[in-house]
């Protein structure tokens, strides 16, 4: 890729920014504090690129959360790159790359699945593929 890595030391964190449904089950609580991290396994990255490069292929993970009382929730995360605005944060850290007015900078991105199934995750790896 002709991307140029970004090392922000931890400016940008994990967070959920939409789920379905938007209530919990009672039965089968979402844990939005930590299942950020899980969904994207190598944290937030941002790196710039021109409009024209590829982006680095999507990465799919799996992963299995297990709660306070031993109950599994099964995770299956497709991450990707997507252009990234808007911040102030992005706009001041851009002053330290090169004036290229060609260069954008993209974020790591995650769709993810949970569910108490363990047995669908080929099936997830499918659907988020078609998703994205």
């Amino acid at each position: 890729s002709s991307g140029i890595n970004a090392e922000y030391g931890g400016i940008f964190k994990e967070s959920l920014l939409d789920r379905y449904p938007k209530a919990d089950n009672p039965s089968f609580p979402l844990d939005v504090k930590n299942s950020p991290a899980f969904c994207l396994p190598m944290g937030v990255q941002v790196e710039w690129f021109r409009n024209r490069d590829q982006k680095p292929t999507p990465q799919y993970s799996s992963f299995v959360l297990t709660n306070e009382k031993g109950h599994k929730m099964y995770g299956s995360s497709l991450t990707f790159y997507e252009l990234f605005i808007g911040t102030e944060k992005i706009q001041a850290l851009s002053e330290n790359y090169p004036k290229d007015s060609d260069l954008f900078p993209y974020a790591t991105k995650s769709i993810c699945i949970l569910s108490r199934w363990p047995s669908f995750f080929e099936t997830f790896q499918k659907w988020l593929t078609e998703l994205y």
